[in-house]
């Protein structure tokens, strides 16, 4: 039987969808979205491997494109004001986060090879 191993990039990960859900209904979206931003630098720094990077950054541009759709699209109007747009931003926020720290990374490691 294999062992399940959990990290604190794990943990980080369970937080921003946690915190994204129970965000979802407080109003103090500073604080929430200083959280989101922490734990998504855990995510990246602490998950994240060099061999995993490509396919993080397709995934986390392809939420982030996809969440800005539904939230500025006029048929969706409805769910940019709710509790689910609310929830869909904050995840924005958190992996957006996680996206840059891993882009940043890869950016500088592409600098340094040079």
């Amino acid at each position: 039987m294999k062992k399940s191993k959990y990290t604190i990039g794990t943990a980080g990960f369970l937080a921003i969808l946690i915190i994204s859900i129970l965000g979802s209904v407080i109003s103090n979206t500073t604080i929430l979205w200083l959280i989101l931003a922490i734990c998504g630098a855990i995510v990246a720094i602490q998950n994240i491997q060099i061999k995993e990077e490509n396919s993080f950054l397709i995934g986390t541009g392809t939420l982030i494109i996809v969440i800005t759709a539904i939230l500025i699209i006029p048929e969706f109007g409805s769910v940019s004001m709710s509790p689910i747009g609310s929830f869909l931003v904050n995840l924005v926020v958190g992996f957006g986060v996680a996206g840059f720290v891993v882009a940043l990374g890869l950016i500088s490691r592409l600098g340094l090879e040079r």
